[in-house]
């Protein structure tokens, strides 16, 4: 699952990752349409939300974040190259945010597997003189949400002259029978109390979640996703998406102290190697939907019969 992330965020964001194959002997096939389990995404402008309360706790939490990351890449320069000087530099910080954020709907907030936040700032930032972000004016900040949430789709798949095509008809993410317990690990008390105990498949295995049928979808099968399945998964995402990073002017990655997904991410928001303009803020949003695409198709790739994460009667393969 890391890896399906680190798939989806490292793609081009401006091609959507395709649907797994269809395999067809013939080279002409045409199936009827049916529904699977799938990663839905969508991305949101925190700052301009405006909620003054949010904003000041990721403005400090990103300031210790800050502190960490060029702590770390000092002693990186240091290592390397003999120096500690680090060039003004755009920053990256990604990591989890502490409570729902109201951009989601009812139905679709406890089917969060993932919820980030993104701060970067178009100004490039230095080392200050006492040596900590603390105090420092973090004003240029800009914060976005990304969400990864369970869904179901309809898809329509064919094979025509060898080459496969798959398309979405529908989607909808919304449980047929709420849970008390939300699917996303950061909100979950009881997912840590059982984690360091080593009893989370007897408090949470047997409880299960099932999703709405997609619009369309044949038949009557089932969408079913375990709870301890789906919080492990979700804890894997987060600790994949907790990161932060450095660009130069150039735009070239100078460091990382996480899980490597700001590298992926800083592309959208700062334009690509040797760039000598900032992307303008609507197209730094649309960069990131498309990020956050491409991770919602990869994740989804791996929800076929095989998936060892999830359970449930459909799947494309």
């Amino acid at each position: 699952m890391r890896q399906a992330l680190l798939d989806g965020i490292s793609a081009n964001p401006a091609n959507p990752l395709p649907y797994i194959q269809a395999v067809c002997p013939s080279g002409e096939c045409r199936w009827p349409d049916f529904g699977t389990l799938a990663i839905c995404s969508d991305v949101f402008n925190l700052t301009a939300q405006g909620n003054q309360t949010l904003l000041a706790e990721l403005r400090k939490t990103t300031a210790t974040r800050l502190d960490d990351l060029y702590r770390s890449a000092q002693s990186m320069f240091r290592l390397e190259i003999g120096v500690e000087l680090i060039p003004p530099s755009f920053p990256l910080i990604l990591g989890p945010l502490p409570y729902p954020t109201g951009h989601f709907n009812k139905s679709v907030e406890e089917l969060l597997i993932m919820d980030s936040f993104i701060a970067y700032s178009d100004t490039k930032f230095s080392r200050p003189e006492n040596g900590t972000f603390r105090d420092a004016d973090l004003s240029s900040l800009r914060f976005l949400e990304l969400g990864l949430f369970l869904c179901t789709k309809t898809l329509s798949s064919e094979v025509r002259g060898g080459i496969s095509y798959t398309r979405e008809v529908s989607s909808q993410a919304r449980a047929r029978k709420s849970v008390d317990t939300k699917l996303n690990y950061k909100w979950t008390m009881k997912f840590f109390t059982c984690y360091v105990t080593n009893t989370c498949p007897e408090v949470l295995g047997a409880t299960e979640l099932e999703l709405e049928p997609p619009p369309g979808a044949p038949g009557t099968g089932e969408y079913v996703v375990h709870l301890w399945s789906a919080l492990m998964s979700s804890a894997l995402l987060f600790v994949t998406m907790f990161d932060a990073g450095l660009t130069d002017q150039g735009r070239g990655f100078l460091a990382s102290n996480g899980g490597g997904a700001s590298a992926g991410l800083a592309p959208s928001l700062f334009g690509d190697l040797l760039a000598t303009e900032l992307p303008t803020p609507d197209e730094q949003l649309l960069g990131v939907r498309n990020v956050s695409r491409n991770i919602a198709q990869s994740l989804s790739n791996l929800l076929g019969p095989h998936a060892p994460f999830f359970s449930g009667s459909h799947g494309a393969q």
